[in-house]
């Protein structure tokens, strides 16, 4: 099974290809991740983990392409970002854009999930998404994580009405590759 960390920073895996933008102690390509294509063959991965990274790239939209094109039918792909109510969302000077629950559903499998003026409807590149709002310790303990993680509605529900007063930390989205 090939596993790429894509934008590795610190956190090394073992038995993972490991990609960071800085060469450093166990880091195996060094890469910017706004440079395309990237180093690798069509459908090459059968996982790929990205944290807390594509909030740094110029073109995220271009970066899910490639993700797509590395990856193999099935792939798993996992996403972390900072969720848009996170103070540190904007808080780094080097992100580029926060996101929300529906940021990637251009991307999505399901047509009721996507924009029907959306030119990315025109690609071939679509994932089966599933997406998780993440919020700290306190929050969580209250069952936030568990309510606003029910559906789409629920999800929109808290984004619209009490992102800015409870705010969660991060979103992961959980991709299936579909080819």
């Amino acid at each position: 099974m090939n596993k790429l960390n894509l934008g590795c920073g610190r956190n090394i895996k073992k038995e993972w290809v490991n990609l960071d933008i800085v060469k450093k102690k166990g880091v195996d390509i060094v890469w910017d991740l706004d440079k395309i294509p990237y180093p690798f063959e069509d459908n090459e991965f059968d996982e790929i983990l990205a944290e807390m990274v594509l909030e740094h790239t110029m073109k995220p939209e271009e970066a899910l392409r490639e993700l797509w094109r590395i990856s193999k039918k099935n792939a798993r792909i996992t996403l972390i970002v900072p969720h848009f109510s996170n103070w540190q969302a904007w808080g780094d000077i080097t992100h580029r854009r926060a996101f929300n629950s529906t940021s990637l559903f251009a991307f999505s499998n399901k047509a009721s999930h996507r924009s029907s003026t959306s030119l990315l409807n025109q690609n071939k590149e679509r994932f089966d998404i599933n997406t998780k709002i993440k919020f700290g310790r306190i929050l969580k303990s209250l069952g936030f994580e568990y309510f606003f993680n029910l559906n789409n509605y629920s999800r929109s529900f808290y984004e619209r009405n009490l992102a800015y007063i409870f705010p969660a930390e991060s979103i992961v989205f959980h991709l299936k590759t579909v080819k």
